[in-house]
C-alpha cells in the first residue's frame, strides 16, 4: 500500500521506498496534499484548479487536473481517487497520510502518538511558486497543524505535572519551547518544571537563553515575570531535591555521552546553521546548503579546526547560548547568520562571535543575485579568516569555495539534494538522487552533484539499508565517482566514494586503502573519510588502527550520531561488548529514534549474553512507525532464537520472508535469522548467496561476532578465501 508523508516535506512511498515518475510531479503531489487534508478527503474541482493552476484559463486548468487524476489513478489504483459529481475524493483507507493519522490520534485523545507523527512543518520546503495560491493555502494549513502540535505538547506537559512527574513535564515543556521560544508563558512553565525536577541550573540557563533571544529579536526586555522568577530562583537558599525515582532493576553504568573537549581549540570554529528568513520558511534547504558550503571553505584553511557539519547542526533551532555551544564543540569562535531568498535575489547576514562571551567580532550583510553565491561565500570565508588573523594559504591562489557550476538552478537543485541526503533514510536518499539527477541534466559537468549521486548510491547499497541489489547500485556509485574525479581529481569526497565501492563491492583491498589514504591526504579534516577508512581497517582486523581512525572522525564531528555509532560498532567488532553497549546507549540518549544505534545495541547485547534485553531493544526497532526494516526483522529473529523464543523467532523469520516478496532483502539477513536458532546449514547457504550477490556486509564476515558459530566450518573458510581477505595481523 502507498502512503503519503506530508510532515517535513512531501513524499509518496510504498514498501519498496519512495515512488518516482510522473505521479510525483510537484503539482500532483500538491493535488494529493490538498485532498489528503480536506474533510473526508474530498474537494471540488473548482477549488483544486483555483489553487493549483490559477494562471491557466478555466478549460486549460480542467484539462491539467484531468491529466493529473489519470496519472495518479494509474499509480494509486482506480479505487483510490473517486469522482463524485464535481468533487474529487482521495479515499483515506486507500492512501493513508501522516496528517490523517496525526488528526485521528488527536481525536482519539492519543496526544503522544500525535506528537511523534509530527516530523516537521507541513510541506516543509515544498512549494509551487507561480501566483502563490497553493503556497498561501499550505502556509495556513502549516500554521493550523503547528498549533495543534503545540497544544498537544502542552497537554502532555500538563498531564505529567498533574501526575507528579516534573521530569517528564520538563521534557514536554522543553519541546514546546523549541517550537515557540519567545513565549513567556512557556518559558515560565519550563523553568518551574525544571526547578521542581531538581535542575535549578537548567531553569536559570533557560531564562538566560530566553532573555537573550528576546533582546536579539525585539531589542527589548523579556516579560517581567520571567526575570522575576529567575531572580527568585537565584535568591532561594537552595534548589529543591528531585523527587525520588524507583531503583533500577539492575544497576548499569551511565550512558557514554560525548564529552566536551577539556579546553577550546585556539583556532577552532563552528559554522552554526544559518537561519532561513524567507517568507514561510520555504528555503531551509538553501540556508542549510550555504552553511555547509562555508563550512567546507573554512575547512580548507590550514591551521583552522572546523567542526563538521553534523555536530554544528545538532544545535539547529535549539537556542543554546554561545558559551555552552563553544564548550560542547570545543571551539573559541562561532559563525552564525541568516538567509533570505526571494526569486533570484539573496540577502545574507553573517556574524562572527567569541563563544565564551558571545561578543561580536565581525558582521556583514550581503545583497546579491543567486548567480553570485559562490563569490559571496568566498568573501564571507575570507572575512572570517581575516578576523581570526589566521594565515591564509590556498593552493594555486584560488577561491576557498569549490563552486563548480555556473547554473544557479543546478546549484539550487544540488542543495535540495544534499538537504534530503542528510535525512539518512531510504526515502530521503531516493529524493536526493532525483534532485542530483535534475542538477546534472542542467549541468552535466557539475562535479559536486556527481559526488552527491555516488554518496546516495553508496548508502543505498550499505548493509544497514539493503534497499537495492548491490550489482545494481554499486556500479552506479562507481560511475558517478569516476565522472566526478575526471572533472575534479582534487576532491577528497570523490576518492572516498570510490574507495567505498572498491571495499564493499569489488573486494579490491589495495585499491580501497590507496583511495582512502589519498582522500585523507587531500583533506585531513574530512570526518567521513576517517569513518569509512576505519571500517576498512576493521574489516581486515587492524582494530587498533581502526579505533584510532574512528576516534579521529568523532573528534572532528563530536555531536554526530553516526560517528558515535561508528565508535560503538568498532568496539563491538573488537568484542569489547560492555563498552560498546555503553556507547550505543549514549547515542540513543541523544536521539532515541536513531534506528542504526538501536540495531547496534541489540547486536552488542546479544553478544554480551543479554538476549532477552536484546529482544526488547530490537522489538522497539521493528515497532517504529511504518514498515519495519528487513535488517531489524533479521536481527530480532536472531535474538529471539538465542533467547530460546522459538515460536517468536519463526514468526519474525516469516515476516522477513513476506518482506522479500515485496522488495529486495539481502541474503545475509536470512543467514542471521537461522544462526540465532543454531541452524548452521541453512545459514551457510544464505551466506554463500550473499557472497554471490556481493552484499556489502560480506567484507565484515572475517570479524563479525554473530558468525562465530560457523567460523571453523570448511564451507565458511572457503567463502573467506573466495573474498580474498588480506591475512589477519
Amino acid at each position: 500500500m502507498l502512503s503519503l508523508r506530508l510532515f517535513g516535506g512531501a513524499t509518496l512511498a510504498g514498501a519498496g521506498g519512495p515512488v518516482s515518475g510522473p505521479a510525483v510531479q510537484r503539482h500532483r503531489l500538491a493535488l494529493l496534499a490538498l485532498l489528503a487534508t480536506a474533510p473526508g478527503g474530498k474537494a471540488s474541482r473548482d477549488r483544486l484548479v483555483a489553487l493549483l493552476w490559477p494562471e491557466s484559463d478555466g478549460a486549460g486548468a480542467r484539462r491539467l487536473l484531468n491529466v493529473s487524476l489519470h496519472t495518479l489513478r494509474k499509480a494509486l489504483g482506480d479505487d483510490a481517487l473517486v469522482s463524485l459529481a464535481d468533487d474529487v475524493q482521495l479515499r483515506p483507507e486507500a492512501v493513508p497520510s501522516d496528517v490523517g493519522r496525526f488528526r485521528a490520534a488527536l481525536e482519539a485523545g492519543d496526544r503522544r502518538a500525535a506528537v511523534e507523527l509530527y516530523a516537521g512543518p507541513f510541506l516543509s520546503g515544498f512549494f509551487l511558486g507561480g501566483e502563490g495560491e497553493f503556497d498561501r493555502w499550505a502556509e495556513g494549513v502549516r500554521d493550523q497543524l503547528a498549533r495543534a502540535h503545540q497544544e498537544a505538547l502542552e497537554a502532555l506537559a500538563e498531564d505529567a505535572e498533574a501526575a507528579g512527574d516534573p521530569r517528564a513535564a520538563a521534557g514536554w515543556w522543553r519541546r514546546l519551547a523549541g517550537e515557540d521560544p519567545l513565549c513567556a508563558r512557556v518559558a515560565l512553565r519550563l523553568m518551574g518544571a525544571l526547578d521542581r525536577a531538581g535542575d535549578r541550573a537548567g531553569a536559570l540557563r533557560h531564562a538566560g537563553v530566553h532573555a537573550a533571544l528576546f533582546r536579539g529579536e525585539f531589542d527589548a526586555e523579556p516579560d517581567a515575570e520571567v526575570l522575576a522568577l529567575a531572580e527568585r530562583l537565584r535568591l532561594d537558599p537552595g534548589p529543591r531535591p528531585p523527587p525520588p525515582e524507583p531503583p533500577p532493576a539492575e544497576a548499569a553504568p551511565p550512558p557514554a555521552l560525548p564529552e566536551a573537549p577539556a579546553a577550546p581549540h585556539p583556532d577552532g570554529i563552528a559554522v552554526l546553521p544559518f537561519e532561513d528568513d524567507t517568507r514561510g520558511r520555504r528555503s531551509e534547504y538553501f540556508s542549510d546548503g550555504l552553511t555547509e558550503e562555508i563550512t567546507d571553505a573554512l575547512s580548507r584553511v590550514r591551521g583552522l579546526r572546523v567542526v563538521a557539519r553534523t555536530s554544528a547542526f545538532a544545535f539547529k533551532g535549539s537556542r543554546t547560548a554561545a558559551p555552552e555551544i563553544g564548550r560542547r564543540l570545543g571551539v573559541r569562535h562561532l559563525l552564525e547568520g541568516s538567509v533570505r531568498k526571494s526569486g533570484g535575489s539573496l540577502r545574507v547576514a553573517a556574524r562572527l562571535v567569541e563563544a565564551a562571551t558571545g561578543s561580536l567580532l565581525w558582521s556583514a550583510r550581503y545583497d546579491r543575485e543567486i548567480g553570485d553565491v559562490f563569490a559571496m561565500q568566498d568573501e564571507i570565508a575570507r572575512a572570517v579568516v581575516d578576523a581570526l588573523r589566521v594565515e591564509l594559504a590556498v593552493e594555486g591562489g584560488g577561491s576557498l569555495v569549490r563552486g563548480s557550476t555556473g547554473d544557479p538552478e543546478a546549484y539550487t537543485l544540488y542543495l535540495r539534494g544534499r538537504h534530503a541526503w542528510y535525512r539518512r533514510t531510504p526515502e530521503g536518499l531516493e529524493e536526493a538522487i532525483a534532485f542530483f539527477r535534475r542538477a546534472l541534466e542542467r549541468d552535466p559537468g557539475y562535479a559536486l552533484a556527481l559526488i552527491g549521486l555516488a554518496d546516495a548510491y553508496n548508502m543505498l547499497g550499505a548493509s544497514d539499508y539493503g534497499v537495492l541489489p548491490p550489482g545494481e547500485i554499486y556500479p552506479r556509485a562507481k560511475e558517478a565517482a569516476e565522472r566526478a574525479l575526471a572533472l575534479r581529481p582534487d576532491l577528497a569526497e570523490a576518492h572516498t566514494a570510490l574507495a567505498n565501492v572498491h571495499l564493499n563491492h569489488e573486494w579490491d583491498w589495495e585499491g580501497a586503502a590507496r583511495a582512502f589514504r589519498h582522500a585523507l591526504h587531500l583533506n585531513p579534516g574530512y570526518a567521513v573519510a576517517y569513518h569509512w577508512y576505519g571500517l576498512y581497517l576493521a574489516a581486515v582486523g587492524r582494530h587498533g588502527e581502526a579505533l584510532a581512525a574512528v576516534r579521529r572522525a568523532r573528534e572532528l564531528d563530536p555531536m554526530s550520531l553516526v560517528m558515535g555509532t561508528a565508535l560503538a560498532r568498532q568496539l563491538y567488532f573488537q568484542r569489547d561488548y560492555d563498552p560498546s553497549v555503553r556507547e550505543y546507549r549514549g547515542v540513543l540518549a541523544l536521539d532515541p529514534g536513531f534506528a542504526t544505534a538501536r540495531l547496534g545495541l541489540g547486536l552488542a547485547l546479544v553478544q554480551a549474553g543479554a538476549s532477552e534485553e536484546a529482544v526488547a531493544e530490537l522489538g522497539r526497532a521493528t515497532d517504529a512507525p511504518g514498515e519495519p526494516r528487513p535488517v531489524a526483522l533479521a536481527l530480532l529473529a536472531h535474538a529471539q532464537g538465542r533467547a530460546g523464543m522459538d515460536a517468536e523467532a519463526e514468526a519474525s523469520l516469516g515476516r522477513l520472508r513476506d518482506a522479500a516478496r515485496e522488495r529486495y532483502v539481502p541474503p545475509e539477513y536470512f543467514a542471521l535469522a537461522h544462526l540465532g536458532r543454531g541452524e548452521a546449514g541453512p545459514a551457510l547457504d544464505w551466506l554463500e548467496r550473499a557472497a554471490d550477490a556481493r552484499s556489502a556486509s560480506v567484507v565484515y564476515f572475517q570479524v563479525e561476532p554473530l558468525l562465530d558459530p560457523v567460523r571453523a566450518d570448511p564451507r565458511f573458510l572457503r567463502l573467506l578465501a573466495r573474498v580474498g581477505f588480506p591475512p589477519l595481523p
